[in-house]
C-alpha cells in the first residue's frame, strides 16, 4: 500500500493527515510504528505499553470529529512487556464494514 500511495497525492495528504490524528491521539505510553493509506482505507502498527493504554488511544481517536472512521478492525496481542496492536480502518463513508475469517 505504502508503494501504490506514493504515486498518489491525495493518499499521501490523508496519510499525513490521519498519522496527525492518531499521533494526537496517543500518549507518551503509546507509540505509533507504521500507517499507510490510500484513498479508502489506512493500516498500521502501534505499540503500547498496556491494554489500557492500547484502549485509551482508540478511544480518543474513535472520538476525534476531525478524522472519521466508517470502520475498524485491530489484532491486539502481549509482546514482552507491553502490546502490539496492528489495525485497519475505512476512511471512506462508503466502506463501512470490514469482515474476514
Amino acid at each position: 500500500m505504502t508503494i501504490d500511495a506514493a504515486s498518489s497525492p491525495d493518499a499521501q495528504d490523508l496519510a499525513r493527515h490521519y498519522r496527525s490524528s492518531l499521533i494526537r491521539a496517543m500518549d507518551q505510553n503509546t507509540v505509533l510504528e507504521r500507517l499507510a493509506c490510500g484513498l479508502s482505507i489506512c493500516i498500521g502498527i502501534a505499540r503500547a505499553r498496556s491494554n489500557a493504554d492500547h484502549e485509551a488511544w482508540g478511544q480518543r481517536l474513535a472520538s476525534d470529529r476531525s478524522s472519521p472512521t466508517y470502520s475498524y478492525a485491530e489484532v491486539a496481542e502481549g509482546i514482552g512487556a507491553g502490546y502490539e496492536n496492528r489495525f485497519m480502518f475505512s476512511i471512506d463513508p462508503e466502506l463501512n464494514s470490514i469482515s474476514g475469517n
